[in-house]
């Protein structure tokens, strides 16, 4: 199939989700009312699962199976989708989201109506309609917060609310951009600091109410810690690297629950108190309740777990710039250590 036959290409990166893929995949295989011709990339990070062999009962001329040499984040990994790709418009989704059965439809009908290279469309993830999902399968599971501040449909967006698991542009606009694989080695923060860039170089990102996929996303509360660590690391990275302006707009959208514009405030309040409750003293008794709580109350569990949530994402944070600096203090070291050794020579 030639390049100006692909109507649209769908980027999926896969990292040990055997659990979903194959009903992701019978989803983009039975779309409605799609009359478009499509390519669904997948792009496997080194599954340590069966995942690869799941892909593979679905690979044709229109589904194509790359696998990384070396387990490379997903920057990377949608980075290589991106360079493979040959349709005019380009859709992310995830190897733990399924598509609705209208779902690329909605993508190109937004598309056709507005067909400036400048319009993108955030689509709207929801959780499962068919798992009643547990308190503590919403661990990690973003979908609450994606749909606490949504716009209305075709209503502008903000590039920070770039999510990759449904979202789509034109690849004209998006040109030689990628996500900054190098800032982004591991998951955190890769989509939004694209979104970033894009909308700053003039990206128009609109909702799409119609464009409908589930997040089926569950992760065991250890993985769920581990990861918020990871995100604070990722954001410690992307505050370092951008312009001060930009760097304060973020740390004021992620990392302060402060408002310095009104000090006493129940706001405020709330944080300070957590920030006293939840302290590098009590974090173990907090994490041990909530293991206890588990199996009796996972609501209550589920509770003391994200009551970690922001201490966790400040610990990740400050300890990524903690080793920027050590890493820097000691290049320094050894250049003046370099310079000594040779004034000695001369």
């Amino acid at each position: 199939m030639s390049a100006r036959q692909i109507d649209v290409t769908v980027i999926i990166p896969v990292f040990n989700q055997s659990a979903t893929i194959r009903r992701t995949l019978e989803g983009f295989k039975k779309q409605a009312g799609a009359a478009v011709n499509a390519e669904l990339i997948l792009v496997d990070d080194r599954s340590s699962d069966n995942s690869v062999e799941l892909i593979r009962h679905f690979v044709d001329a229109q589904c194509i199976l790359l696998v990384n040499q070396v387990n490379s984040g997903p920057a990377f990994t949608r980075n290589r989708g991106l360079d493979a790709a040959r349709g005019r418009i380009i859709v992310f989704s995830d190897g733990d989201i399924v598509p609705d059965a209208g779902f690329l439809k909605a993508h190109m009908d937004f598309h056709a109506a507005y067909p400036g290279d400048e319009y993108a469309a955030l689509g709207n993830v929801v959780h499962p309609l068919d798992i009643k999902l547990t308190p503590l399968q919403l661990l990690g599971n973003a979908v609450d917060k994606w749909n606490e501040k949504q716009c209305a449909h075709h209503q502008p967006c903000s590039g920070l609310d770039l999510r990759t698991g449904n979202f789509s542009l034109k690849k004209k606009f998006l040109g030689t951009d990628r996500f900054n694989q190098e800032l982004f080695p591991r998951m955190g923060f890769e989509d939004t600091e694209l979104g970033y860039r894009l909308s700053a170089r003039g990206m128009k990102i609109l909702f799409n109410a119609q464009a409908l996929s589930y997040h089926y996303h569950f992760r065991e509360p250890g993985e769920y810690l581990t990861k918020v660590v990871s995100y604070g690391e990722a954001l410690a990275r992307w505050t370092k690297n951008c312009p001060p302006a930009m760097a304060a707009e973020l740390n004021e959208k992620y990392n302060s629950m402060y408002d310095p514009s009104a000090w006493i405030s129940k706001r405020n309040m709330n944080e300070f108190l957590r920030r006293v409750c939840i302290n590098d003293l009590t974090v173990p008794f907090v994490k041990g309740l909530a293991g206890i709580l588990g199996p009796v109350n996972q609501r209550l569990s589920a509770y003391f777990y994200n009551k970690l949530f922001k201490y966790l994402l400040l610990k990740g944070y400050r300890a990524e710039l903690a080793r920027e600096d050590r890493q820097v203090a000691s290049v320094v070291k050894v250049k003046r250590s370099t310079l000594n050794d040779l004034r000695v020579v001369l």
